[in-house]
């Protein structure tokens, strides 16, 4: 018989529902799925006819599911009462009967009973009994690859990062023993994608499909993964696969939607969230995603509703709050989107998300100060996050208090460390106060942390020409940040300027005569290219430049620069 192997596809119906890019599949919705599975194998099982001889035991068991899928009952319970509890419990399960199928099991009372038992318990949903009881089954049978995989599909359902390594080291034990089960090889595909393994992640989830082409945990997981690695016309072809199979399928249509609007195809992505709806009219992922898409569209009547949909669901997804919010702030009332905050503040005072929400509203309305006092709260409830002690610098930038700004980006400095962005803004700020040297330490530390930061080597290189220091590290730095950033015209115009300190005016000339060509309005460009035609005996060619750049000139520095390189114009 191939029961015990049948019912051990219950054994693995549960599986992490990971939020990427949305929330995925339930437990619940995995279980359902796994257990029909189970189900299904479970009655062709007993349908077929044996392959050896039959106890009789075996016998009555096939007769009675033949008569209950042929509607029966009445001879099926008479075949029924005749069978052992094993048996009987057997028939239960096939049938979905999990409490019968549990009463059975239990009162038959033996270690292949206690198999049985936990796979109904899985499909029960009682988890911390199934746990407990697959720990009892492998202190007896450490290497029964049934309980192995059990155990890691019970635990793949809320493992942390420290837990993967252990789930997936029994996952592959057990398909060492068992290849064929492919619910092990879809839920080690999840356990992979956890660790961030994305290749071995979609190996094993397509030895899955092979197996069963049709099982749905593992086609959601192939399309997950091919959203996730940016794959998104797979990622559309995928859950089409799934919608020709399961057109119910809200999960599908979600996802396909936000591959679509990663395409920009907003028109696909709006009739698919529509859809969505039409299935399942109080869905919050479809209202927000809706009404974000009618947003990108401009449709902004629609969007509203959609938004307001969203935050009137239950529990209300304050997604639609920010959305309204968002459609404020773009019409400039910005009035009305801090009304909105204040009136779910008033609700929730402590929620960070509403907080950051006032915060951001209160920069874009240019009340910087409002906004900093925000978002200092913010940090006193949450001094290690690193994003709101980025965002405090940025209203110090906006607020050309560079010292405070400097302050808030040292923050973030220490909360991440090997993180080069707080400290190129830091560079960048202490530049525009004027205080050069310390810049340039800042970006000499940026670049032993991270040798190809483009910023960086183009400013330290900058810096270097200007002080007339060290000019071969300044060109290797120019050099290497005009390959990594191929075509940057300000990139390109540092590499010009270093061969101009490094009176190279022929290399300096190739580049300043192909930027003045791509760029005629930039004045920099020109003033450049006059010092450069100058060092190399062309004064006329110089005087033209100038002659050039003069009507062009905008920025005091360009003023500066004009006046030491092209001292013969006015």
């Amino acid at each position: 018989m191939r029961t015990a192997v049948v019912l051990s596809l219950c054994f693995l119906s549960v599986v992490s529902a990971q939020q990427s890019p949305l929330r995925g599949l339930t437990p619940d919705e995995i279980t359902a799925e796994n257990l029909l599975v189970a189900q299904a194998a479970c009655k062709q099982n007993y349908s077929d006819a044996p392959s050896t001889p039959s106890s009789e035991t075996d016998s009555r068991l096939r007769a009675a599911v033949k008569e209950q899928l042929a509607g029966n009952t009445a001879a099926a319970d008479k075949l029924l009462q005749q069978l052992p509890p094993l048996a009987a419990g057997d028939f239960h399960f096939c049938f979905g009967n999990l409490d019968r199928a549990a009463a059975a099991f239990n009162a038959a009372a033996t270690p292949e009973a206690e198999m049985r038992l936990l796979a109904v318990l899985t499909a029960q949903r009682r988890r911390p009994e199934s746990l407990a009881l697959a720990e009892k089954l492998l202190k007896a049978q450490p290497n029964d690859p049934s309980l192995l995989a059990a155990r890691a599909a019970l635990l793949l359902e809320d493992a942390n990062s420290s837990q993967v390594p252990a789930i997936i080291a029994d996952l592959r034990k057990s398909l060492a023993a068992l290849p064929q089960n492919f619910i092990a090889h879809a839920n080690l595909g999840r356990a992979l994608l956890l660790s961030s393994d994305p290749r071995n992640a979609h190996a094993s989830v397509s030895e899955a499909l092979s197996l069963y082409p049709e099982y749905l945990p593992a086609l959601i997981t192939r399309a997950t993964l091919e959203f996730a690695t940016g794959q998104f016309s797979l990622a559309v072809s995928t859950t089409s696969d799934i919608l020709r199979l399961r057109p119910q399928n809200v999960f599908a249509r979600l996802l396909q939607g936000a591959a679509y609007l990663n395409q920009n195809r907003v028109d696909d992505a709006e009739a698919v969230y529509t859809e969505a709806l039409r299935l399942d009219p109080a869905n919050r992922e479809a209202l927000y995603q809706l009404g974000y898409t009618q947003f990108r569209k401009t449709n902004i009547d629609e969007a509203r509703k959609s938004f307001e949909k969203a935050y009137a669901a239950t529990p209300p997804d304050l997604r639609g709050l920010i959305g309204l919010v968002e459609i404020d702030s773009a019409q400039k009332q910005f009035d009305q989107a801090l009304q909105r905050l204040d009136a779910a503040l008033k609700k929730e005072p402590a929620n960070t998300q509403l907080l950051t929400a006032r915060a951001n509203v209160a920069v874009r309305a240019g009340r910087l100060d409002e906004a900093a006092a925000a978002y200092r709260k913010l940090i006193v409830a949450d001094p290690k996050n690193f994003n709101l002690q980025m965002s405090l610098g940025e209203i110090f930038r906006q607020k050309a208090d560079w010292g405070q700004a400097v302050e808030a980006w040292k923050a973030a400095a220490l909360i991440q460390p090997n993180n080069p962005v707080p400290l190129i803004s830091q560079a960048m700020a202490v530049e525009q106060a004027g205080r050069l040297a310390e810049a340039a330490a800042i970006y000499d530390r940026i670049l032993k942390l991270d040798g190809s930061n483009v910023i960086a080597l183009n400013n330290y290189a900058n810096y270097l020409a200007n002080q007339g220091k060290d000019l071969n590290l300044a060109l290797r730095h120019a050099l290497r940040a005009a390959i990594l950033a191929a075509g940057d015209p300000a990139i390109n115009d540092t590499l010009g300027y270093v061969y101009l300190k490094r009176k190279e005016p022929k290399e300096a000339i190739k580049i300043f005569e192909r930027l003045t060509a791509d760029f005629p309005k930039v004045a920099l460009f020109h003033i450049h290219y006059a010092d450069a035609l100058r060092q190399n005996g062309d004064a006329a060619g110089a005087a033209r430049e100038c002659a050039t750049a003069n009507p062009a000139i905008t920025a005091d520095a360009e003023k500066a620069d004009f006046k030491t390189m092209c001292p013969v114009l006015p």
